[in-house]
């Protein structure tokens, strides 16, 4: 049997000569990639949100008697938040597939971006304790959780989770806040990754998204300038300025 096989491969061979060389350098090159490639093992992060997820806003709702009137909310269920309360994004984050006697991963990274749409202003209100290193939490040190401007409106949140191992999760909330100077009806949106990192600082898990495609929007009680024209009291038939 195997002499038949060298004979048909042979005669595959003399026929096509420039098909197996080139199927033979693809053989080749896949296996230094499984050899090299730092993304390989079996290592993995799952990551989304966890229980109701999205928190647009806090108590007390309707407080006008029309939760859709400006600067009212209707509940903490919607796409809507008032400016200056603070929006909950609830994440959960586990990890799995580490082979049997390799290290766990040393530090899970969640790094999330906050874009504000047209007059809106957005923030992250604080890094979650869990994010923090000790002794303050139980986050790592490489690298420190941090928040970043980054010039355009936009900020970013690196937060190190520290060190998970086969079945670990945790879930956490991550609060950002609508400033009081944004408009009624502008809106912000959020883009937000996570992956592991190795004692070295190398990447060993990549990149794993949880894709939003929501706008949230703001809600706004007008705002009244009172200082940029001079009041006039009427008295009677006389102003008084």
């Amino acid at each position: 049997m195997q002499s038949q096989n060298c004979s048909w491969f042979r005669r595959l061979y003399d026929a096509n000569p420039k098909v197996l060389r080139r199927i033979s350098s693809q053989l080749i090159l896949a296996t230094l990639l499984l050899t090299v490639s730092p993304f390989v093992s079996a290592n993995s992060l799952s990551f989304g949100l966890f229980n109701q997820g999205i928190y647009s806003g806090t108590p007390p709702f309707n407080t006008t008697g029309n939760c859709s009137d400006p600067g009212d909310d209707c509940s903490d269920t919607d796409l809507r938040v008032r400016s200056a309360d603070i929006f909950s994004f609830s994440w959960s984050i586990s990890a799995s597939g580490i082979v049997p006697g390799d290290p766990d991963l040393e530090a899970v990274i969640l790094e999330q971006t906050i874009y504000p749409g047209l007059n809106a202003e957005i923030i992250f209100n604080e890094i979650p304790t869990v994010c923090l290193a000790p002794p303050v939490g139980p986050g790592g040190t490489n690298p420190l959780s941090s928040i970043t401007d980054n010039g355009d409106g936009s900020h970013t949140l690196l937060c190190n989770l520290g060190t998970m191992g086969n079945g670990d999760q945790k879930s956490f909330t991550v609060p950002v806040r609508p400033l009081s100077t944004s408009f009624d009806g502008s809106t912000f949106s959020s883009t937000q990754v996570v992956y592991a990192l190795d004692a070295s600082g190398n990447k060993v898990v990549a990149d794993v998204p949880y894709v939003d495609n929501n706008n949230y929007s703001i809600s706004a009680a007008p705002a009244w300038d009172l200082s940029s024209a001079p009041a006039t009291l009427r008295i009677g038939m006389r102003n008084i300025p």
